[in-house]
C-alpha cells in the first residue's frame, strides 16, 4: 500500500505543473511519443528501421494510419 501512495503521489507532482490545461498536458505527452517526426524516431525504431527497405511504409501509408499500425490497431477495422 505505502509502495502505490508513493508512486502514484510521485507522478502527481511530476504532472502537477502540467495538470492547469489540458493543452499543456498534451504538449508533454506529444513529446513523450514524437510521432510527428516519423516512425524512424519513435520507440519502436527498429521494427522500421529494419522492414523499411522491403516494404517502404512511407510510401505505402500516411501519418495517420502509421500511427495506429504503431499503436497496434489496424485502421478501419480491417
Amino acid at each position: 500500500m505505502v509502495l502505490g501512495v508513493t508512486v502514484l503521489s510521485t507522478c502527481v507532482l511530476c504532472w502537477l505543473p502540467y495538470l492547469g490545461s489540458a493543452d499543456d498536458a498534451v504538449r508533454v505527452l506529444r513529446r513523450i511519443t514524437p510521432v510527428q517526426r516519423g516512425l524512424f524516431e519513435d520507440y519502436v525504431a527498429n521494427i522500421w528501421c529494419s522492414s523499411h527497405p522491403l516494404f517502404h511504409w512511407k510510401q505505402r501509408f500516411d501519418q495517420a494510419t502509421l500511427v495506429r499500425l504503431c499503436m497496434g490497431v489496424l485502421p478501419d477495422g480491417h
